[in-house]
């Protein structure tokens, strides 16, 4: 006959799992501490991550304004210096001033000064953490970045102009005007006792000047500038011209000397307005780089 079987079926809740359940807090447990011991391997074309401490971005900060700040201050100073209190440059292109060749020359040491006022006023707002004044400081350091440049540029693109006037012009401006205009006797004055020669070419340029055909010279051949001066070191020996012998008269002309000035000038200006300008930009872009 036939037998029925019987099967047991084992219960579930017998059977003993193997796996922690991925729901149970053991597992999770166990997944936090694994996590923090993995080292993750650097990216190769990543680069290292920075991380951004807001203490030292704050001081790096600082030390970028401070040196903006110095940046106006050095310029401002240099301008002060070469255009008002040494009024060597002045002197040395007054024929051209006085001819009214280039009008801009004459505001460019005024701009720079400004533009060197507000250097120092736009390095304040780089110790601001407010974005709006950090945009209104990167605005204003590339205006005065530019400025500079162009300046360097209109400085160095005058130089030919000024040697063109002193070869072509400065000889009848010299012969018309000198003892008539005080700018034009001043600046020829000047220029002779600076370099200590006579005339443009030479001496007798003053031959067929109004200065002589007038009678403005008395009995005085040449001017006392031409003549070695006693007061030669001081400030005012072309206002006021000692002469220490009237027999040691300047023969060569005042020409090369001031092409040898041009040169050197315009290349001091050129350095100082770009190297400022340099100082700027790289302080800006660090600024922009690695502040927050």
């Amino acid at each position: 006959m036939y037998t029925p079987r019987v099967f047991e079926v084992p219960h579930a809740h017998l059977v003993k799992p193997s796996v922690t359940p991925r729901t149970s807090r053991k597992f999770i447990q166990d997944s936090l501490d694994l996590s923090e011991s993995i080292e993750f391997p650097t990216p190769v074309f990543g680069g290292k991550i920075i991380h951004h401490d807001p203490g030292q971005n704050r001081k790096f900060g600082n030390l970028l304004g401070t040196v903006y700040v110095l940046s106006g201050v050095f310029l401002a100073t240099w301008a002060l210096y070469s255009f008002v209190i040494d009024s060597s440059r002045t002197l040395m292109t007054q024929l051209y001033l006085v001819s009214n060749r280039n009008t801009n020359l004459k505001n460019i040491p005024t701009v720079i000064l400004l533009v060197s006022l507000l250097a120092i006023v736009n390095g304040c707002f780089a110790f601001s953490k407010k974005i709006c004044v950090r945009f209104i400081h990167f605005m204003l350091t590339v205006g005065v970045i530019g400025f500079l440049v162009y300046a360097a540029v209109a400085m160095k693109r005058g130089q030919p102009e000024l040697e063109q006037f002193f070869r072509k012009d400065a000889l009848r401006q010299l012969q018309e005007d000198y003892g008539i205009l005080p700018e034009v006797t001043h600046g020829v004055d000047f220029i002779q006792v600076r370099f200590g020669c006579c005339g443009l070419q030479s001496p007798q340029n003053f031959d067929q000047s109004q200065w002589k055909r007038r009678g403005l010279n008395g009995r005085n051949e040449f001017p006392k500038t031409c003549f070695e001066l006693k007061n030669a070191d001081m400030n005012d020996a072309a206002l006021n011209p000692v002469v220490k012998n009237n027999t040691a008269i300047h023969r060569q002309g005042c020409l090369p000397s001031i092409y040898e000035y041009l040169v050197w000038d315009t290349w001091e200006l050129v350095a100082c307005l770009c190297g400022t300008g340099l100082v700027m930009a790289v302080n800006m872009f660090l600024s922009c780089k690695y502040v927050r």
